[in-house]
């Protein structure tokens, strides 16, 4: 495809290294004129204050975006480790994100919410505009229609400097947001993601490893952006240093904005891989119905194999580079005896450092789960989550979704009515015969459908 080569070939032909301070403005000298993020958040080393002076000292590449690596961030202040502002990332599902912004709001971490508005020919929601939460503030970005305005901060003085990066479609628990922005607190250098991906190396060549095959290698080296804790110090990188070959292929392709950000700190980090939240947490993904979805289109996958292989060797990533990318080890994914401690516990704090109050309570009701009370406990605490937006059968997953979704004009045919099955069973804690019971009444019995439908045949046990 032109589209890639144009980008991309002047560095797999060698013809180009990495870029560096000449074709670039100077990092340092630029973050200390950010307007919106405050240079208290940064410190500078053997306390020299002369940002640009720093800038040029022996010891820091020529490469000054790869130069941040070696500028630390100023500890965290108390708000940053007990608060965060949630990010939202919009198009054209108002229903969708006004249900993300109640649940984010009901959360006693969120300091912010900021919705990223993109779209250039209607407004928000009214009830957004004046949220009862007092919390929520709305973002234009209807000039630029893009996936990197994402990470494009607009609101003056936000309150913390941790960010929590979310799509509209997907939200967790209050529980499992603790979980991981404790976690981010003790790491604020790297992001703590909800989503594992490895890189796949076949031929010499990077591709983009779906979840599947992530699995089944048993190691990661990536996440995703739409959902993860993430320095604010990044996003405005991002914006304001990311090579434009990167930020121009985001812009015209509407994708792997979340590939640049991972990569870019991995490569701002000596290549290492992000964090993952504990896996507990990561299990109780709540997922709401979204029909539009980039990760449909028919090129969506050659798109990251692209994005996996090239922004990798851009930001030094390949292991011939001086950052290669790290790859670690899934965390203990089984519910059995042996790991469960490891499963449902992070490991101790570091010495010296306290837990807040909030993160006190929540290791407090961990501590109760057991073997054989865990999945009642997952339970009741998805289903508080849940419980506001029940009636709105949004929720992927539930009874009320079937009602909602099932006799659709859209969803009619056997693949779409197979999808909404598929995603309850997939998503749902609850238990499947009992699933099946509560279905059986249905005007257009599921059961009926999926005896007949060879896909399904000999794979659940149905009741006659």
């Amino acid at each position: 495809m032109v589209i890639f080569y144009k980008y991309f070939a002047p560095y797999l032909a060698g013809a180009h290294p990495i870029p560096t301070s000449e074709s670039r403005n100077g990092l340092a000298s630029a973050i200390s004129r950010d307007k919106f993020i405050p240079e208290s958040i940064f410190s500078t080393p053997s306390g020299n204050d002369n940002t640009e002076e720093w800038a040029k000292g022996e010891e820091f590449p020529d490469d000054l975006l790869r130069s941040a690596q070696f500028r630390p961030f100023a500890p965290l202040r108390p708000i940053d480790k007990e608060k965060f502002t949630v990010r939202i990332n919009t198009w054209r599902r108002n229903e969708l994100l006004v249900a993300s912004v109640n649940h984010h709001t009901s959360c006693e971490g969120v300091a912010q919410v900021q919705i990223v508005w993109n779209d250039p020919e209607s407004g928000p929601p009214g009830e957004l505009l004046s949220h009862k939460s007092g919390l929520v503030v709305i973002e234009d970005h209807t000039q630029v229609n893009s996936l990197n305005e994402r990470f494009n901060v607009k609101t003056e003085n936000p309150p913390t400097v941790g960010i929590l990066n979310v799509d509209d479609d997907v939200f967790y628990p209050c529980e499992a947001l603790d979980a991981g922005f404790f976690m981010w607190t003790r790491s604020p250098e790297r992001i703590v993601g909800y989503d594992k991906r490895l890189h796949n190396v076949s031929s010499e060549k990077w591709e983009y490893g779906t979840l599947s095959f992530t699995k089944k290698k048993k190691m990661y080296s990536m996440t995703l952006t739409r959902y993860c804790f993430i320095h604010i110090h990044y996003l405005s990188i991002y914006m304001r240093h990311l090579p434009k070959e990167i930020l121009n292929f985001v812009d015209e392709n509407k994708n792997c904005e979340d590939i640049a950000m991972t990569f870019l700190v991995s490569s701002l980090t000596n290549g290492q891989a992000p964090l993952l939240t504990e896996e507990w947490a990561l299990r109780l993904i709540i997922k709401l119905q979204s029909d539009a979805n980039i990760s449909g289109g028919i090129d969506h996958m050659e798109l990251r194999d692209y994005c996996t292989h090239n922004f990798a060797r851009i930001l030094g990533l390949h292991p011939d580079q001086k950052t290669p990318l790290q790859t670690l080890p899934l965390p203990v994914t089984t519910f059995d005896e042996n790991d469960f401690q490891r499963f449902f516990s992070p490991e101790p704090p570091p010495e010296g450092s306290e837990m807040t109050v909030r993160e006190q309570k929540l290791r407090q009701e961990i501590d109760k789960w057991a073997p054989d009370n865990f999945k009642d406990k997952q339970r009741d605490i998805i289903n508080r989550a849940i419980g506001p937006f029940l009636s709105s059968g949004l929720v992927r997953g539930t009874i009320e979704f079937l009602h909602r979704f099932w006799n659709d004009d859209e969803r009619t045919s056997s693949k779409k009515k197979l999808q909404i099955v598929s995603d309850y069973l997939r998503y749902s804690s609850r238990d499947k015969d009992e699933y099946l019971k509560e279905v059986e009444n249905y005007e257009q019995d599921p059961l009926v459908f999926l005896r007949h439908h060879s896909m399904w045949k000999g794979s659940l046990s149905l009741p006659a």
